[in-house]
Parts: structure tokens; C-alpha cells; sequence
């Protein structure tokens, strides 16, 4: 039971696992092989770092923030981390998940390589399975003696390709890609290339080359058969008039759908939660540019976040099977889980669309205060989130720069809400504090009633009473 848990709870997204009894289990926040060291059976690991000099003669499976193997694993990895170098042998499949994966020329691969990363960089390496991979970027510069499976935005192939090659690639022309890369180097120290397709001169490609993408890609390579190419309609042709209204008819589409999803939500948000919603419009009026960098630069991080959180909770499973408390186990990692789930998903919620929600309820007032040349409330904010709401659909559709406007609208309103919770959390950590009845006013000394007669009803009365306050 305790071997169960610790593989579903690391290798759920990996597909199938072969299970065998688990013999070490490294925790810690340095995981050491030693070169000098053989670990008979399976190996489970829950570090900071994992670093494998020696030998494992069963699988390896583990979670840590950065690894490198460059000794031997006998059987297959799973591995789940930020960063991964791989320069020894893996004699079984190489399943990671993660920020990047980086697969050296002196490694040895026997299996198949899945992958669900940022970035997945094979180097000068071969590779006698196939290779799956999701994610930004696959980098394949050695030989695969199968297929390639690719979803994500740029795949560059430098090798012999024995097998199909299927792949969902983004546009090469797009902007911004060198920001991109330029932020993720600096940040996370991840090199991203430009996105699209290149099949490069020294490349051979035995089977079929099917990609979809917004443009061709760059193939100069050897291919055995014609590549198949799926192109991705986003932009107007203005030369081919089928393909103008074939464009036009994606482009409505695209509107509709966008202004759909985001009146629904912002109807039934204003509708339910009006101040919620309402609330962050001050911030996006007085302080658009702080809202906009915080919200930039919270989306971003959450990511790492989100996947520190992940590896800790695991860390933690791996501690109560390791103790042998299988039960804390089990119901840890289902209530961790579903809490993180749950969490993840409604703060992703929140960031794609309530923040443009509330960015389309700021543009329609702001215009209808212009026109109107009033401040409108009540169930003219419906009609002012209906015009935000269009203005964003009919631009955020556009080819490419709907994609920045529509970035543009996440992270301002992003940010917005984030700066509303912080200073709610600072009013609730410093409360102002309320002034009592009649403080700072002129207290009136009571008067003097020596030498007057006390007047009818000011007999028997209690204690304390003053008729002068």
C-alpha cells in the first residue's frame, strides 16, 4: 500500500508504471548517490537537490527542486523538479515533469522520453524509443529511433528521426518571443528559442512530418516523405477572397465566444458580488501602472509557486509512507490534493477572467462617463461591462495584437485585485482606530446647583446621571 501511494501520488500524469518494492527512500535537503555507492531495488527521493554519482539498479522516482544524474539508473526514472541535467545512463523510459529537462551528449538512453516541461533539451544524444513531450520547447540535436510527439510553441529538430514526427507549433513570426525568452533567462535561467518549426540541413526525418501552425516552418532537412502541413487560420488574407471570408467567419467567432463567456461571468458576478467587482476599479483608475507590473509579475511567478507547492505536498506524502503510516498518507495527499486543485483553479479563475471582467466594467464606465458626461451607477454598470466586454472581444481577437491587449487586460486587472487584498490585509493587520462618542470635542463642565432648588423629577435618580451630557 505504501509503495502505491508514493507512485500515484508522484507518476499520475506519467501513464503507466511498472511497481516494484521500494528498498531506499532519501530525504533531506541534499539527496546524494555517491560514486562509490549501489542501491539494490527502487529508489524513492523527496530533496531539494538530488544528485545520483552512483548506481540504482531499480527505478528511480522523485521530486526535488534541481537534479543531475550522471551515474546509472537500471530501470526507469520519474522524476518531478524545477531542473533536470541528465548526463549518465537511464536503462528504462524518462518521464519528467517540470521546468526543464536537459539530456547531455554523454547520457544513455534506452526508452522512450516523456516529458511535460517548459523546455526539453536533448543533446547530441540518441534515443531508441520515442518522444513525447509537451510544453514550450523541444530541442532534439541527436538521433530517436521512433516517433515525436510534440504539443507546444517551438520545435527545432537537428537529428535523424527514424519514425512520424507530429507536432502543434506556434507562429515564427510572432512579436514578443524575445522578451520572452529574455525574461525566462533572467528569472529562471531557462533559454527558450523563437516559437515555430526547424528541421535543420543536417536533419533526416524517415516517416512524416505533419505540423499545425499559424505559419510554415523552416525545413531544410532530408524527409523520405512530403511534410504535411496544418495551417492555422488567425489573420485576414486580403489577396484570396475565399480565404478573406473563411477568415472573417473565424474572426466573428472568436467575438462571439469571447463576448459570451465574459458577460455571463461579469452578469452574474455583478449581480452577485457587486462590490467585489466594483471594488478594484480604483485601483485601475489612480494606479494603472503599479497594478499592471504587479499583475505581470504575479502571473508569472505563480507558476514556480504553484510547482514548489506541489513537490512540498509530496515531500510530505513520501514522509508519512516512509514512517509507515499509510493511512495519514492517503489522506494527506487527497486532501492536500484537492485543496491545491482546487486553489490553483480558482486563482486561475480569477486571473483570466474576473480581471478582465473588471477591466471591461472600468473601459465601459470610463467611456459612458465621457459621453454621458456623468458618473453612472446601478444597472447602468451592466450596460458599461456590455461595452467593455465588446471592445475586448473585437480587439483581443484580432492576430496579434489581440493577444498583447488581451494580456494587457489580465495582468491590470490582476493586479488590481491583488493591490485591493493587500490593503484590506493591512487594515485588518492595523486597524484605524475609531474615535469614541464625544472624543475630541469641548467637554461643558457640569453647572453648579448648590444654591438652586432642585426642580420637579430630579429626585430618585440612579446613579451616575448627567443631565448636562
Amino acid at each position: 500500500m505504501r509503495r502505491l501511494i508514493i507512485v500515484v501520488a508522484l507518476m499520475v500524469l506519467f501513464g503507466q508504471v511498472n511497481l516494484a518494492s521500494a528498498r531506499e527512500i532519501l530525504q533531506g535537503d541534499t539527496c546524494t548517490v555517491a560514486a562509490d555507492t549501489t542501491i539494490t531495488g527502487d529508489v524513492f527521493v523527496a530533496c531539494q537537490q538530488l544528485i545520483v554519482e552512483g548506481t540504482i539498479t531499480g527505478s528511480l522516482f522523485g521530486a526535488a527542486l534541481s537534479g543531475s544524474i550522471s551515474g546509472t539508473v537500471g530501470n526507469s526514472a520519474y522524476l518531478l523538479m524545477w531542473q533536470l541535467e541528465v548526463s549518465g545512463t537511464i536503462d528504462g523510459d524518462l518521464h519528467f515533469g517540470g521546468g526543464s529537462v536537459h539530456v547531455k551528449p554523454t547520457a544513455t538512453l534506452t526508452g522512450d522520453v516523456i516529458s511535460a516541461s517548459l523546455s526539453t533539451r536533448l543533446e547530441d544524444v540518441a534515443v531508441p524509443g520515442s518522444i513525447t513531450s509537451i510544453g514550450y520547447q523541444l530541442l532534439e540535436d541527436g538521433s530517436v529511433g521512433g516517433a515525436i510527439s510534440f504539443w507546444g510553441t517551438a520545435l527545432a529538430i537537428d537529428g535523424q528521426i527514424g519514425g512520424d514526427v507530429n507536432a502543434s507549433v506556434g507562429d515564427r513570426n510572432s512579436i514578443g518571443a524575445s522578451n520572452l525568452s529574455t525574461l525566462f533567462n533572467v528569472l529562471f535561467r531557462i533559454d527558450l528559442i523563437t516559437p515555430g518549426l526547424r528541421v535543420t540541413e543536417d536533419a533526416r526525418i524517415d516517416g512524416v512530418l505533419s505540423y499545425s501552425s499559424v505559419s510554415e516552418g523552416e525545413i531544410a532537412g532530408q524527409l523520405t516523405n512530403p511534410p504535411v502541413f496544418d495551417p492555422v487560420i488567425v489573420a485576414l488574407d486580403l489577396d484570396n477572397q475565399t480565404d478573406l471570408n473563411q477568415s472573417v467567419n473565424v474572426y466573428i467567432n472568436r467575438v462571439l465566444r469571447e463576448f459570451i463567456g465574459l458577460i455571463l461571468i461579469g452578469a452574474v458576478g455583478l449581480f452577485f458580488f457587486p462590490a467585489q467587482i466594483q471594488d478594484p476599479l480604483y485601483s485601475i483608475r489612480t494606479r494603472p501602472l503599479p497594478s499592471l507590473g504587479v499583475g505581470l509579475i504575479t502571473f508569472i511567478l505563480s507558476f514556480a509557486i504553484l510547482f514548489v507547492v506541489v513537490v512540498l505536498l509530496i515531500g510530505i506524502v513520501l514522509l508519512f509512507a516512509a514512517v509507515n503510516l499509510p493511512d495519514i498518507a492517503i489522506a494527506t495527499g487527497l486532501f492536500s490534493g484537492v485543496i491545491t486543485l482546487g486553489g490553483a483553479g480558482a486563482y486561475f479563475f480569477v486571473a483570466i477572467y474576473i480581471s478582465r471582467v473588471i477591466v471591461c466594467l472600468a473601459m465601459g464606465r470610463l467611456i459612458l462617463r465621457v459621453v454621458l458626461g456623468e458618473r453612472l451607477e446601478g444597472r447602468w454598470n451592466y450596460v458599461a461591462l456590455a461595452l467593455g466586454v465588446l471592445i475586448l472581444a473585437v480587439i483581443s481577437s484580432l492576430p496579434m495584437i489581440g493577444d498583447v491587449f488581451n494580456a494587457l487586460a489580465l495582468f491590470l486587472g490582476l493586479g488590481a485585485i491583488l493591490t485591493l487584498v493587500q490593503r484590506e490585509l493591512d487594515h485588518a493587520r492595523h486597524p484605524t482606530p475609531t474615535r469614541a462618542r464625544g472624543a475630541g470635542t469641548l467637554q461643558i463642565p457640569p453647572p453648579i446647583l448648590e444654591d438652586l432648588p432642585s426642580g420637579p423629577g430630579m429626585e430618585n435618580l440612579p446613579d451616575g446621571f448627567k443631565w448636562w451630557d
